[in-house]
Formats: structure tokens, sequence, C-alpha cells
């Protein structure tokens, strides 16, 4: 498989910025081929506090023919692979890249700017980046997908393990979040009129329980690579007071010895 030919017909294996994330993202692949490129990225392309490097080439990237590509943790390429990890319920990886932008934004030499490949000495300027780090932190870890033209609201919350609680407030939308071991509680409360669709990825689950308003919800169990999604259809209202209840399966693997390998 190759990405495109370069300027000098050269077939690149590597892929441009979000590429390795987007098939992920966005469905294009099964779970077992997502688990498979997520491996990859988080142990062959990740550094030690979690960032993502990512291929620094374009089209246009070649000067007087020669090809000038590089690596770079850039501050906009990391929410898309928080987005990634999210996809396939990687809630511990999920967060890392978020963490290690933020590290930078609120370190004494950024002082609250974003700049556009995390570890350079200038002062930041790169705008987009604030706005991918505040979808992702909205849209994969509080895990919220508002569609307005199916009147849909998504709530697909992927927190890490070791958080027991988290909030969110929003001009039209609220969301408060508690976790106490295999239970999960979320307080949703939305003024938009849509539906409101629990998606939610889980460890591998033996059994779950869903309840709304402290009434049992109807919900399904889809088995994945690595996870399970559990859904329910919430009842209407513009609050939801959801309850899940987790039965994860008890298991374990075995093997002697492990190796990494690729084509």
């Amino acid at each position: 498989f190759i990405w495109f030919s370069d300027q000098l017909g050269a077939e690149r294996l590597d892929t441009t910025y979000h590429g390795i994330c987007y098939p992920v993202i966005y469905g294009y692949v099964d779970s077992l081929d997502a688990a498979s490129s997520l491996d990859h990225m988080k142990h062959r392309m990740t550094g030690p506090e979690g960032e993502v490097y990512q291929s620094n080439h374009f089209g246009d990237h070649g000067y007087w023919g020669v090809p000038t590509w590089g690596m770079q943790a850039g501050s906009d390429m990391q929410p898309f692979a928080t987005a990634a990890y999210a996809a396939a319920g990687m809630a511990d990886d999920a967060i890392k890249p978020l963490s290690f932008v933020a590290r930078r934004v609120c370190g004494e030499f950024q002082r609250g700017a974003f700049p556009e490949t995390a570890n350079e000495k200038r002062f930041a300027y790169f705008s987009p980046s604030a706005g991918v780090f505040a979808q992702e932190l909205i849209e994969s870890v509080f895990g919220l997908h508002r569609d307005m033209t199916s009147k849909t609201l998504t709530v697909s919350p992927c927190f890490p393990s070791d958080w027991d609680h988290a909030n969110l407030r929003l001009p039209s939308l609220s969301y408060e979040y508690k976790k106490d071991k295999d239970r999960i509680n979320v307080k949703l409360t939305s003024l938009d009129g849509c539906k409101k669709i629990l998606r939610m990825k889980t460890a591998i689950l033996k059994d779950a329980e869903v309840y709304c308003g402290g009434v049992r919800v109807e919900r399904g169990i889809r088995y994945e690579c690595g996870h399970c999604e559990l859904t329910a259809t919430l009842p209407d209202g513009d609050t939801a007071d959801l309850s899940v209840v987790l039965h994860p399966l008890d298991f374990s693997v075995g093997c002697d010895r492990a190796a990494a390998c690729g084509d």
C-alpha cells in the first residue's frame, strides 16, 4: 500500500500529517485494522510524553526537486491522535496528546499561547491548534457529537481510567461525569431539542445495565477488537440523568514472549 508518488517518482509509504488517524476516526477501516494502525502509532510514532509524531510532508514540499520531509509533534496534530484513540476506546491513551500540548501552552515559555510545533522555541501564533484542542476535548474526551441535521446528540464519554469526575459548561449545554468503580453517572442537560444517544466504548464486557432517571433502558453491546461498544437511546427531554453499570469480562492472555513485526 502506498500513499502517493513524490516528484521524483518514488512511492511513499508514509502519510501526511493526520493520515494515519483519519481512517480510524471516520470508520474507513474495521476495528482490527484500526487497532493495528493505532498500535503502530502508539509504539513507533509516539514520544515519551505521549506526543504523536507525523510526517511533515505535503505535495508541494519539494524545493529544486528535493523533498524536505521531516517528523514533527505539531500541536495541531495532537488532537487528531486523541480522536483516533477515542474512536477505538483507548481512553488512557487519548488524553496524552492533549496533556502534552497543555503542558507546553501553560509552560513558562508560551504562557498561554499555542505553538505550531509543540517544542519550538519561539512565541506561538497558531490559533487553529487552540480550536482543535477544544474540539477534541469536547468531542473525544467528553464524547459529545451534535448533529443538527438528524437532531441527535451522541454521548460517548472517553475519560482516563483514573478520572473519577469531570464537568463541562457550554452556553446551551452542561455535563457532569462521575465514576465509582464500575458505575458511571452522567448528568447531561442540552437545550437543542436533540435526541440523546449513548454510544460508549468500554473494556470487554460480560454484561451492562443502563438507567436514565432511575428507569432501566434497553441497551445493545457490540464486540469489537479490544473493546465493546455499548449503545442506548435515551428518553426524550432536555436533561438525561444517566447511570451505567458495567460488568467487565474477567480474562487474561498469556504468552512466553512477544515480537514486534511488520511488512
